[in-house]
């Protein structure tokens, strides 16, 4: 299915055929959030055909050294899937984060993302929002596996290595109805990051990683010398092989606002401290106690001993963070 073919199932969501109804588009003037389960087949879809063409693309190269990036759309928006995937998710089954009412009082404004139609979103809206993104997640999981078991079918598993991450993270209500990305929040910044490869047993690790880790880790993997010049990322095949190993003290992450804002956060093991491109505009969140980041410690003075130390760790930037 083409783009185009997407947007006309775009407009026809908005007009009434899909997800929501044209009078609710029409009230907030632009459709924030929209999904569509569809009749198709999943080879019909876009990342079906994905799937299906990288499987064959396998199968034509097995005998010789490849490289195949395979990108899946979903589940980011518009939520188009097969029925199939929605009817896996109730709506009323669905619940919605339990978010504590004060939950902004503490947060700076700038650290929101926000769209004025999702002010008009009802709980039953959430729900359904909710329960499209699960469906489209779980239809990109099955081509996911669609292309895995072509490395079965291939006996390609001894000498592949196989990783998977997403480009960001993504919010589904949370703070008291933040949607999407570009936050810097843990729901928007953490990302999936799953590797195999030949010789590395099943295992998860705490370990910090970091999107520019990648390059190296796979160089490494494949027996590839990266070039000379430096790198800022790090290669992490050594937690594969020793998940349990001290690692990166620190994970970082940048957004912008606008053209001349940038927001800054830092991530260890324990906390998230975040700076923004204003005096005194600051975020501090204890994962231990505070895994949903409810509570920010920076407005509290008795916490400014800790805050100096997390802004130093920031502004001392990935060098210092180094395992």
């Amino acid at each position: 299915m083409g783009h185009q073919r997407i947007l006309r199932r775009c407009r026809d969501t908005i007009r009434g055929k899909g997800g929501r109804d044209r009078k609710k588009a029409a009230n907030e003037g632009a459709l924030a959030l929209w999904w569509t389960p569809t009749n198709n087949d999943d080879s019909e879809e876009p990342d079906g055909r994905t799937a299906r063409r990288i499987a064959q693309l396998m199968a034509e190269k097995r005998d010789k050294p490849f490289f195949l990036g395979c990108g899946f759309h979903k589940p980011h928006l518009p939520w188009v899937a097969p029925k199939k995937y929605f009817d896996l998710y109730p709506p009323d089954r669905i619940e919605l984060p339990n978010t504590p009412a004060n939950d902004r009082d503490d947060i700076p404004p700038i650290a929101l993302t926000h769209q004025p139609a999702d002010d008009n979103l009802t709980d039953a809206d959430r729900r359904q929002a909710i329960a499209a993104y699960h469906a489209a997640t779980s239809f990109m999981d099955a081509q996911v596996g669609y292309v895995l078991r072509q490395l079965d079918t291939l006996k390609l598993w001894d000498n592949t290595v196989v990783l998977l991450f997403g480009d960001h993270g993504w919010h589904l209500n949370e703070h008291l109805g933040l949607w999407r990305k570009m936050s810097l929040f843990e729901e928007s910044s953490r990302a999936p990051l799953i590797v195999a490869a030949p010789g590395i047993k099943p295992a998860a690790t705490r370990a910090l990683t970091e999107f520019v880790d990648i390059y190296p880790t796979l160089a490494e993997l494949a027996g590839l010398k990266p070039p000379a010049h430096a790198l800022e990322g790090t290669s992490f095949a050594p937690v594969l092989r020793e998940p349990a190993r001290r690692w990166k003290k620190a994970a970082f992450t940048v957004v912008s606002r606008g053209r001349r804002t940038l927001g800054h956060t830092i991530r260890t093991e324990r906390y998230r401290y975040t700076e923004w491109d204003s005096p005194g505009v600051n975020e501090l969140y204890d994962h231990q106690a505070d895994p949903k980041e409810f509570t920010n410690l920076a407005r509290d003075p008795k916490n400014a001993p800790l805050v100096a130390q997390m802004r130093k760790a920031l502004n001392d930037g990935w060098r210092a963070a180094l395992p």
